[in-house]
């Protein structure tokens, strides 16, 4: 969903709003690969961006843009207390499980299944 809104990001640095951004990255349509499991289509699989290099795309200068990628317990931790003081635009990229999904999603898309 992310990338549908990611340009965003961009009049973030325009405006030199301070925030703190979080995506969690599963690669794609967890919620729609729970409607059928165990098939593989290929649909709910994106182009997998790297989301904290964002700001050098859009051109971010020195100090506007932080980009961090977070991958373990320890790495989100780490990262956590460093953004206790948030000066610019901050994107946490937290890689996910394809398949790890809020309990509420996993509900509704096994309603969804048939």
């Amino acid at each position: 969903a992310f990338q549908l809104s990611a340009q965003d990001v961009s009049t973030l640095l325009k405006y030199r709003r301070d925030a703190v951004l979080f995506v969690l990255n599963n690669a794609g349509y967890a919620a729609e690969r729970a409607i059928h499991p165990g098939k593989q289509r290929s649909y709910n699989d994106i182009q997998n961006w790297n989301y904290h290099l964002l700001g050098q795309a859009l051109g971010a200068q020195n100090g506007e843009f932080v980009g961090f990628e977070v991958r373990t317990e320890q790495d989100l931790n780490e990262i956590l207390d460093r953004l206790r003081v948030v000066k610019g635009v901050n994107l946490v990229n937290i890689h996910l499980d394809p398949d790890d999904l809020a309990s509420f999603n996993k509900d509704f898309s096994e309603k969804l299944r048939h």
